[in-house]
């Protein structure tokens, strides 16, 4: 029962996660002409495929996939003046520490230039890290590659707003309308 459950759990929540991190990645890529062509362009496959993974890195900092954590406090503690005793339930928010100001220049930019496009807590951190983490990345990137190369151009539907998944832990677009206009095929 226990395997059942944590499969169970693994699949589910890599399926929303990994869905809304393509959502994500996808409506910051379409919505900004700028950033559709500077990944667009052509140009060294590798340079390209590092474009992409900072792509990816950075749309998972202001785009978490999930918004906020939930964990038990399993000591009383008292963090930044805030009592918390043993069996108490946590809540934190991911997307604000990954805008965390004190941290990240320019927090609410989406930049490829980052020096540490890594350095963001979407997948949680220490012995709590997203299991599926490497593989979310690869899905990602893969992903954004293969819309690169085969869609010429793009742009969100005229009257489109972002509308968020209703599932209160998540951050994704419930849909995304957009018009793409193929590679030519040959």
């Amino acid at each position: 029962m226990e395997i059942r459950t944590q499969l169970a759990f693994l699949i589910m929540s890599g399926n929303e996660t990994t869905r809304h991190l393509i959502g994500n990645l996808l409506w910051r890529v379409i919505g900004d002409p700028e950033l559709f062509a500077a990944l667009k362009a052509d140009g060294d496959p590798k340079a390209n495929r590092e474009l992409c993974e900072r792509a990816v890195e950075e749309s998972l900092r202001l785009d978490s996939p999930v918004h906020m954590l939930l964990r038990d406090c399993t000591a009383d503690t008292d963090m930044f003046g805030v009592p918390m005793h043993s069996g108490d339930k946590i809540v934190f928010g991911v997307s604000s520490a990954n805008r965390d100001e004190a941290y990240f220049d320019d927090p609410d930019e989406f930049r490829l230039d980052r020096q540490r496009p890594k350095d963001h807590v979407a997948f949680g951190g220490g012995p709590h890290i997203c299991p599926g983490a490497s593989l979310a990345r690869l899905e990602g990137r893969v992903a954004l590659e293969v819309f690169l190369h085969r869609v010429a151009a793009a742009e969100l539907a005229p009257g489109y707003i972002r509308k968020k998944t209703e599932v209160f832990w998540a951050n994704g677009p419930e849909r995304l309308d957009a018009y793409l206009a193929p590679e030519p095929v040959g």
